[in-house]
């Protein structure tokens, strides 16, 4: 590939611990990855080597495991919460695992 070559189109994601960078040329993809405590990654894929199958492949971002447990936890804490306050205001903590629960 020739250096002064423009790319046909960029696509970018960030992620809360990876940024990566697609760049799709004529010829190749050109795939660059920085972790946020891991360092930099970059790689060529050229679009000649490409196969038509289709393998569908999931991925799950690393803290999904834990999102389940931190949502029990949360729901677990803004019910006893709502219970203690016998259907009067919840107060901080309430508020609190209400919120760790939205977030989970």
């Amino acid at each position: 590939m020739a250096v002064d070559m423009k790319p046909i189109a960029t696509y970018t994601e960030r992620l809360l611990e990876v940024r990566r960078e697609f760049v799709l040329y004529e010829d190749q993809v050109i795939v660059r990855a920085r972790w946020l405590l891991k360092g930099s990654f970059e790689n060529v894929v050229k679009l000649a080597t490409l196969k038509s199958e289709i393998q569908e492949l999931t991925i799950r971002y690393r803290v999904y495991r834990y999102a389940g447990w931190v949502m029990a936890i949360g729901a677990l804490g803004f019910a006893a919460a709502y219970y203690r306050a016998g259907g009067g205001p919840m107060g901080i903590p309430g508020h609190i695992a209400m919120g760790v629960m939205i977030l989970a």
